[in-house]
């Protein structure tokens, strides 16, 4: 099933996971940070249901962050984890194999990996890790611990791995890993599912009830919300459209279809047809409405499916997850510091 992200050209570095998927290394997945104060849409879907296809190819472990912003500090302790544990089950409910999936806070993995964390810093510069206008410093050490946490070895389930695939894009600037001689993980970007009026909607316009479909929506919201926002490549008129046929490039159906069909025989149907004039609009966005709805009812049952006592399995309090790694410099880092002391003194 991973193949059709190969095939469909979904993936912004494709050749990674090819060489993964045809090599014999033992890697982990590690699929990025889901915040639990925001609502998961298809976009979010996309991204794990991508990561599900790897982990049932590959069997490989998955590791996921759940963090919290500045807006839920103030709730109560028990409020702050029905949070993490409804967000837990909707990120679970997309497939993922609950034996093999663990679901982190920053915190867990803060104090794990703290000292791993201190030594890479020092070989960090301040104009590497402030970049543009950012300087949220939570955001940016919450951004190093997981840069850091992809490039170390990680026991995961009993199991050394010395390889990650990361998914998305590994944001922090790789000059201070090269100093502290840290190797770089492997990382693939799935290419981003465009909002419902696409590409060439208005930005100033944004409205994200009309732009997104929700995890959450109830089939009449999912319906109205791809009949009237989803942009269309077709043409003007019927007779233009059987000429020309529709422009699949702006499409915003098609371009949904080709993440979460995953027949490829009616994939290739879709795209020849319509891209040649022979199927219109209407029929593929009557398309698009029967698989979502049939998505997300298939992911509320399985959310729902899971209990309570399902979610102390992901908690890491009897598994080994990783050993700390003392870092061993390389030669020009050692030099620097000589030069550093010297100068100080």
């Amino acid at each position: 099933m991973a193949a059709r992200y190969l095939t469909r050209g979904l993936l912004e570095n494709s050749s990674v996971l090819a060489e993964l998927l045809e090599g014999k290394e033992r890697f982990y997945l590690f699929a990025g940070t889901f915040d639990v104060s925001e609502q998961l849409d298809l976009r979010h879907l996309a991204s794990l249901q991508f990561v599900k296809d790897v982990q049932t190819a590959t069997a490989a472990p998955v590791v996921i962050i759940l963090s919290c912003t500045d807006s839920k500090l103030g709730i109560t302790p028990a409020k702050r984890k029905a949070c993490f544990d409804a967000q837990a089950r909707s990120v679970l409910a997309c497939g993922l194999d609950k034996s093999r999936t663990l679901i982190l806070t920053p915190r867990s993995i803060s104090s794990r990996i703290y000292r791993s964390v201190v030594d890479v810093s020092k070989y960090m510069l301040i104009n590497e890790a402030v970049r543009g206008a950012k300087t949220d410093l939570a955001a940016l050490q919450q951004e190093l611990v997981e840069a850091v946490f992809c490039r170390l070895p990680q026991t995961l389930l009993g199991e050394t791995f010395t390889k990650c695939l990361r998914i998305g894009q590994d944001r922090f600037p790789k000059a201070a890993f090269e100093r502290a001689n840290l190797p770089e993980p492997a990382v693939v970007q799935l290419k981003p599912l465009p909002m419902l009026q696409g590409e060439l909607g208005n930005a100033q316009t944004f409205n994200s009830n009309c732009q997104l479909l929700f995890l959450s929506d109830d089939p009449p919201m999912i319906e109205m919300k791809i009949r009237k926002h989803a942009f269309s490549g077709g043409g003007s008129t019927k007779e233009e459209h059987e000429k020309h046929g529709a422009n699949l490039e702006v499409d915003v159906s098609y371009k949904y279809l080709s993440y979460f069909l995953e027949s490829d025989s009616e994939w290739a149907n879709i795209k020849g047809d319509y891209g040649g004039g022979k199927m219109y609009t209407g029929a593929v966005k009557e398309r698009l409405v029967c698989l979502v709805k049939e998505m997300l009812a298939s992911h509320k049952m399985a959310s729902m499916s899971i209990s309570d006592k399902d979610l102390p399995y992901l908690s890491l309090t009897n598994r080994p997850l990783m050993r700390h790694v003392i870092l061993k410099p390389s030669s020009n880092m050692i030099e620097r510091e000589r030069i550093c002391e010297e100068e100080c003194s």
